[in-house]
């Protein structure tokens, strides 16, 4: 019977000593400590600016008054593979030349959507420039932006081609 006492004290002791002494010890949210920081890798998705590069090409598909456009695509890009896009076109006339802005919601060949605007003065390329704002699953929290280019293609179509860089 002593026998068995003694190892029922020497367990408690031992369980005693691994809980006390094995837990990481978190106290307070706002410290900054080594400690609380361990903890906090874990659980905290490592955001980086990659290189991005985008091709697609867009598809008239409506009107909706005078200065909106509606336009489907689809292509390639990096980070996304495959994608779709719909873009709606906003065209603002102005005294001195033309204005486009667009918004895109690019989908991803894993299923994820990206939202993306661009915007261009149509004679100055300098400010042909895009921007991510965000995005699901994958890229939740996605954002990155650069300059791109477009072109018409001999069938009407408009080739875009995007790079810059995506952080997500």
């Amino acid at each position: 019977m002593k026998t068995l006492i003694n190892i029922l004290i020497m367990n408690t002791f031992i369980f005693l000593v691994f809980i006390f002494s094995g837990c990481e010890q978190i106290t307070d949210p706002a410290d900054n400590s080594a400690s609380n920081n361990a903890s906090d890798n874990i659980l905290t998705k490592e955001y980086q600016a990659r290189p991005f590069v985008g091709e697609l090409i867009y598809t008239y598909l409506s009107q909706i008054n005078d200065s909106v456009s509606v336009y489907t695509g689809t292509g390639n890009a990096t980070h996304f593979g495959y994608c779709t896009v719909v873009d709606t076109t906003m065209h603002h006339y102005t005294l001195t030349g033309l204005t486009v802005e667009g918004t895109d919601w690019i989908t991803t060949a894993n299923g994820s959507v990206i939202h993306m605007t661009w915007f261009m003065d149509y004679y100055d390329p300098t400010t042909w420039v895009w921007e991510f704002h965000s995005g699901t699953r994958q890229f939740y929290g996605v954002s990155g932006s650069g300059p791109f280019t477009a072109a018409f293609t001999s069938s009407g179509d408009l080739w875009v081609r995007y790079t810059g860089t995506i952080t997500y």
